[in-house]
């Protein structure tokens, strides 16, 4: 995953994985300041699509959460997100990914998301399938820049996510061919890194509230 996490705020918030996140609608904004993280949400497509093809039609989330820390500090042009994050899940593999055996389906989760802890065993299903416990843990400690045009906030690596900034909570969800695959307002590259190779899943919605201390942050994805 990606560098330790210095800094958390007390209690942290919390990761709820649903069929269908909240509806988010841009507004704009100003980020300036510091926020907190209160809730991430993460779609079941945006779990399952790490998956090969051959394991996602079928397969179901049967339940899972986890929990958030950490914060956004924005001045004028450079964004800074130390987080934290750690998300369970249950899942009942679809019959024909199951066939491959669940060794082979707890080694291939293992590989996918390197860090991440994943027991898998036979479900007592008819026909056969696996039933996995995941666990994905994942730190982040990153400064760059960033612009906001309308809606549209662009860091320095070329992402792009619409955000709202509205009596003091800030929202966010990634954009793109990029944001498509990834789907978080990654104020940093949080979550899930489920999918392969670097790219990360879920969308962060921070409803982040900024005080002269710190704010709140909520996140969503879809």
């Amino acid at each position: 995953m990606d560098a330790n996490v210095d800094a958390f705020v007390p209690g942290g918030g919390t990761i709820t994985l649903s069929e269908g996140c909240p509806a988010f609608t841009p507004c704009g904004g100003s980020i300036v300041g510091t926020w907190q993280y209160e809730s991430i949400c993460i779609e079941h497509s945006e779990v399952l699509g790490a998956f090969p093809a051959i394991c996602r039609t079928g397969t179901v989330i049967e339940e899972g959460g986890g929990i958030v820390d950490g914060t956004i500090t924005a001045t004028d042009s450079s964004i800074t997100r130390t987080i934290s994050t750690s998300t369970s899940a249950t899942i009942l593999i679809n019959a024909t990914c199951s066939a491959l055996g669940c060794d082979s389906i707890q080694t291939m989760v293992r590989d996918m998301a390197p860090g991440s802890t994943a027991t898998c065993a036979a479900a007592g299903t008819t026909p056969e399938r696996c039933r996995c416990m995941i666990t994905f843990v994942t730190t982040i400690d990153e400064t760059q820049s960033y612009s906001i045009t309308g809606d549209t906030m662009t860091t320095g690596d070329g992402r792009t996510f619409d955000i709202c900034v509205d009596a003091g909570t800030l929202q966010s969800r990634e954009t793109g061919a990029r944001g498509a695959r990834r789907r978080h307002l990654d104020a940093a590259s949080l979550i899930l890194e489920v999918r392969a190779g670097s790219s990360r899943s879920a969308v962060e919605v921070p409803a982040l509230s900024a005080a002269p201390g710190m704010r709140r942050a909520a996140w969503c994805s879809s």
